[in-house]
């Protein structure tokens, strides 16, 4: 059981000024990946002759403080085949339908987000937070920044809890869920496993006034890591 959002998205890929992008009906999402997947991906790239795409992805989205504001979203490029292709493709690529995620997460009501949320946090591993040590608090709250991607489900099991709650903890909730274009939401398809009280350890920024480095050494697990009761 850990933190997890995966999907599946099918369009038209392009490349601006070495940004790529994915439309989907006539909308276009930026598209991101780690400098170690950057040689493999520009191969891929040259290798394709089809703009035309199906692509796993992590979800990232962006909430702003704003009332007049949405959220933005943008997807992390894992791997790609074409729409139309000879080879078979594996794993989620050939299992997933277009839109199709899975989200596991902490079911959350968000101040920023008129829709509930599932919370995707990082998972807490020993290498990652030794690592975090070594950065400075703004870097670290970077780092292991969560991704709150609004849900529309009606009639859940469980009611959302509101984030940072003092008096009730969230549940943990896994689901498939289909990703709406027109509305950028992710809406509920079905329940992969029931919902538990019961949470994998991650890691739990802290968005409050900015501490020294060694103030940040010291109280680096108790505000960086938490765990559900």
């Amino acid at each position: 059981m850990l933190f997890s959002a995966i999907g599946v998205l099918a369009g038209n890929i392009t490349q601006k000024d070495d940004k790529l992008f994915i439309s989907i009906q006539d909308k276009e999402y930026p598209l991101f990946y780690s400098k170690y997947d950057s040689k493999k991906i520009n191969q891929s790239l040259t290798s394709n002759s089809s703009t035309q795409q199906r692509i796993s992805v992590y979800p990232k989205i962006s909430h702003s403080n704003k009332k007049d504001k949405v959220h933005t979203i943008k997807f992390r490029l894992l791997k790609f085949e074409p729409e139309i292709s000879n080879t078979v493709t594996k794993g989620i690529l050939q299992t997933f339908e277009p839109n199709e995620f899975k989200i596991f997460g902490l079911w959350q009501f968000l101040q920023q987000c008129q829709t509930p949320v599932i919370s995707v946090y990082r998972n807490f591993d020993q290498y990652r937070f030794k690592e975090l040590e070594k950065l400075e608090p703004k870097q670290q709250t970077k780092r292991i920044s969560p991704s709150h991607l609004p849900v529309m489900w009606e009639n859940p099991p469980v009611q959302p809890v509101k984030l940072n709650s003092k008096q009730q903890h969230p549940y943990f909730v896994q689901v498939k869920a289909k990703f709406n274009p027109t509305t950028d939401i992710f809406e509920f398809d079905s329940l992969l496993s029931e919902p538990t009280k019961e949470c994998p350890e991650y890691f739990k920024p802290n968005y409050k006034k900015t501490k020294s480095k060694e103030e940040s050494k010291t109280n680096h697990e108790e505000r960086s890591v938490s765990t559900a009761a």
